[in-house]
């Protein structure tokens, strides 16, 4: 998996229940813990993660939904309004707090490019990674195949893998087909005006 798609999967922590409600995989620290073993094992889930984490998603989310016009929730955790300049401001300050060093060396018989994070903690040196995929994916060759599922009731992002895919996945593309069909076929009530 590459990089750029830390973002994505850190976007995709807000999904459908599919019973057409919203899922936040991010809601406590149980949650948290989870996610970050995939992600970045031996970080601990403590309540500053939990928030930096969040917050991030938040920044993230809304960078994406407005590259791809999808709605956008305005309002951070604690109820203040957010909007992309408050984004590229959290996305910009998690990216400053440590350097990162590129660094070629020789694994083998091939070069591979190694990251050094000066100083920061855990937490600093994870944040900073959020923040360099999601610029990444946001100014790079990925930014035009980002999507926003077009089914009802579907919050997640995707990266396309053609020009024509609207879905993020085949149960939103039956889901989107069932509710079109319904309302071709839905016959009049007698009760309805």
């Amino acid at each position: 998996m590459t990089e750029d798609l830390l973002a994505m999967a850190l976007a995709g922590t807000v999904h459908g229940d599919g019973a057409g409600g919203v899922t936040d995989d991010l809601v406590d620290l149980a949650g948290l813990d989870r996610w970050l073993a995939r992600w970045c094992p031996g970080l601990t889930a403590d309540a500053t993660a939990l928030h930096r984490v969040r917050r991030s998603r938040r920044a993230v989310r809304l960078l994406l939904s407005e590259a791809t016009g999808a709605p956008a929730t305005r309002v951070d955790d604690d109820g203040s309004p957010v909007d992309s300049a408050w984004a590229r401001q959290v996305l910009n300050a998690d990216a400053a707090r440590v350097a990162r060093i590129h660094r070629l060396e020789v694994d083998g018989d091939r070069l591979v490019l190694r990251d050094d994070w000066t100083a920061g903690s855990a937490l600093d040196r994870f944040a900073a990674g959020l923040a360099a995929s999601a610029m990444g994916l946001l100014t790079g060759p990925e930014r035009d195949r980002i999507r926003a599922c077009a089914a009802p009731r579907c919050v997640r992002y995707f990266l396309a893998s053609h020009g024509r895919q609207a879905f993020c996945k085949p149960a939103c593309s039956n889901r989107a087909r069932a509710a079109r069909h319904y309302r071709r076929h839905r016959s009049p009530s007698p009760d309805r005006p």
